[in-house]
Protein backbone atom coordinates (compact mmCIF):
# COMPACT_ATOMS: atom_id res chain seq x y z
CA UNK A 1 0.00 0.00 0.00
CA UNK A 2 2.08 3.15 -0.89
CA UNK A 3 1.75 6.37 1.30
CA UNK A 4 -1.33 8.25 -0.72
CA UNK A 5 -3.47 5.78 0.45
CA UNK A 6 -2.25 5.27 3.97
CA UNK A 7 -2.46 8.72 4.24
CA UNK A 8 -6.34 8.98 2.75
CA UNK A 9 -7.17 6.25 5.33
CA UNK A 10 -6.88 8.73 8.03
CA UNK A 11 -8.47 10.84 6.88
CA UNK A 12 -12.23 10.05 8.57
CA UNK A 13 -13.22 13.72 8.21
CA UNK A 14 -17.52 12.97 8.12
CA UNK A 15 -17.52 9.63 6.48
CA UNK A 16 -19.79 7.16 7.59
CA UNK A 17 -18.35 4.01 9.04
CA UNK A 18 -20.34 2.34 6.12
CA UNK A 19 -18.55 4.65 3.53
CA UNK A 20 -15.16 3.66 5.05
CA UNK A 21 -15.84 -0.01 5.00
CA UNK A 22 -17.37 -0.57 1.69
CA UNK A 23 -14.70 1.92 -0.02
CA UNK A 24 -11.60 -0.42 1.66
CA UNK A 25 -13.94 -3.55 0.88
CA UNK A 26 -13.65 -2.32 -3.01
CA UNK A 27 -10.28 -1.34 -3.14
CA UNK A 28 -9.00 -4.32 -1.94
CA UNK A 29 -11.22 -6.53 -4.20
CA UNK A 30 -10.25 -4.76 -7.59
CA UNK A 31 -5.92 -5.38 -5.86
CA UNK A 32 -6.88 -9.12 -5.81
CA UNK A 33 -9.82 -9.60 -8.67
CA UNK A 34 -9.36 -6.24 -11.07
CA UNK A 35 -7.35 -4.99 -13.60
CA UNK A 36 -3.45 -4.58 -13.32
CA UNK A 37 -2.51 -0.93 -12.48
CA UNK A 38 -0.55 0.84 -14.51
CA UNK A 39 2.02 2.96 -12.92
CA UNK A 40 0.66 5.27 -9.66
CA UNK A 41 -2.72 6.72 -9.69
CA UNK A 42 -3.83 3.95 -12.91
CA UNK A 43 -6.78 2.26 -13.30
CA UNK A 44 -10.44 1.64 -11.20
CA UNK A 45 -8.42 1.62 -8.02
CA UNK A 46 -6.68 5.03 -8.85
CA UNK A 47 -9.88 6.48 -9.39
CA UNK A 48 -11.43 5.41 -6.19
CA UNK A 49 -8.38 7.48 -4.56
CA UNK A 50 -9.03 10.55 -6.86
CA UNK A 51 -13.23 10.25 -5.94
CA UNK A 52 -12.75 9.71 -2.04
CA UNK A 53 -9.84 12.46 -1.97
CA UNK A 54 -12.84 14.84 -3.47
CA UNK A 55 -15.01 14.17 -1.49
CA UNK A 56 -12.73 14.24 2.05
CA UNK A 57 -12.31 17.86 0.40
CA UNK A 58 -15.76 18.50 -0.99
CA UNK A 59 -16.53 18.09 3.67
CA UNK A 60 -13.45 20.09 4.43
CA UNK A 61 -14.51 23.19 2.64
CA UNK A 62 -18.36 22.70 3.75
CA UNK A 63 -17.14 22.92 7.34
CA UNK A 64 -14.98 25.85 6.70
CA UNK A 65 -18.06 27.57 5.01
CA UNK A 66 -20.89 27.51 7.65
CA UNK A 67 -23.66 29.39 5.19
CA UNK A 68 -23.30 26.61 2.60
CA UNK A 69 -25.74 24.23 3.06
CA UNK A 70 -25.89 21.25 0.33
Amino acid sequence: MDETVKELLKQKDGLSFGYRFFWRLQYTALGFFGPPDYGSGGGPRGELIRSRTAKVEQIRSAKREPGAAE
